[in-house]
């Protein structure tokens, strides 16, 4: 799109800095009927690497919606709502969630849930 090549094409490219420790923490957003930039392979793919990679990563598809979907009316709610859970998570409360994660407590209650 930006008719860059070779080294240039890979400098620019996000995925190309999925590794530990890389990236501050990452939320992508987007909708699954993007025309013009489809969520699977980008975003799922950077999600997955960054994942891998270590970093703190979500990934929320919106399903049916276009690119650009938070212009559409009561879209913008939904994304602040969406970021602002993001930040608690990983930037404002990141140690009570990280502690929430590693406790045996959290992992008997997914458990719990899994078996219902």
């Amino acid at each position: 799109m930006l008719g860059l090549t070779g080294d240039a094409a890979r400098a620019a490219a996000p995925l190309e800095y999925a590794s530990g420790g890389a990236l501050p923490p990452v939320l992508l957003l987007h909708g699954t009927n993007d025309q013009l930039v489809p969520h699977e392979p980008n975003s799922v793919a950077m999600f997955e690497a960054t994942r891998a990679a270590g970093d703190a990563t979500d990934l929320r598809l919106f399903d049916g919606m276009a690119h650009e979907f938070v212009r559409l009316p009561g879209m913008t709610d939904a994304t602040v709502h969406d970021v602002a859970a993001f930040f608690g998570r990983h930037i404002v409360h990141a140690e009570v969630f990280a502690t929430a994660l590693e406790a045996e407590v959290w992992a008997e209650r997914v458990a719990a849930r899994a078996t219902r």
